[in-house]
C-alpha cells in the first residue's frame, strides 16, 4: 500500500502473479513506482488481512482505513500500531509487516 504524503490511502495491485518464493523458475514481473518525499510504501504477509476473518476485500478495506489514521506516525510506531491492533487477538496465521 502507497501512503502518500498527501492524498488518501493507495491500495497497490498489478495483475496476480505467483506467490514470493514460489517456484523460482517461473518469471516474475518487474514492478516501479516513483515515490515523492514523505510517501510511505507498506509491505504485509496475507495474514495481516485475514487476521479479521472477513474475506481479503474487507480486509484490505479495514487495513486501508487503519493505515490512514496512522499516516503521520513514525514508521516504528505506525508497523508496532498495526501489529498490536491484529496481535491483540490470537491468530493462526504468519504475520509481518515492512514499511518504508
Amino acid at each position: 500500500m502507497l501512503i502518500p504524503a498527501a492524498g488518501e490511502v493507495e491500495v497497490l495491485g498489478s495483475t496476480q502473479e505467483r506467490l514470493l518464493g514460489a517456484d523460482a523458475s517461473s518469471p516474475r514481473s518487474n514492478h516501479e513506482l516513483l515515490l515523492h518525499p514523505n510517501d510511505t510504501v507498506v509491505f504485509y504477509t496475507d495474514g495481516i488481512v485475514d487476521a479479521w476473518s472477513t474475506g481479503i476485500d474487507e480486509g484490505i478495506a479495514r487495513l486501508t482505513g487503519a493505515l490512514g489514521k496512522m499516516r503521520n506516525l513514525r514508521l516504528e510506531d505506525l508497523c508496532d500500531q498495526m501489529l498490536g491492533r491484529i496481535v491483540g487477538g490470537s491468530t493462526d496465521d504468519d504475520i509481518a509487516i515492512l514499511a518504508v
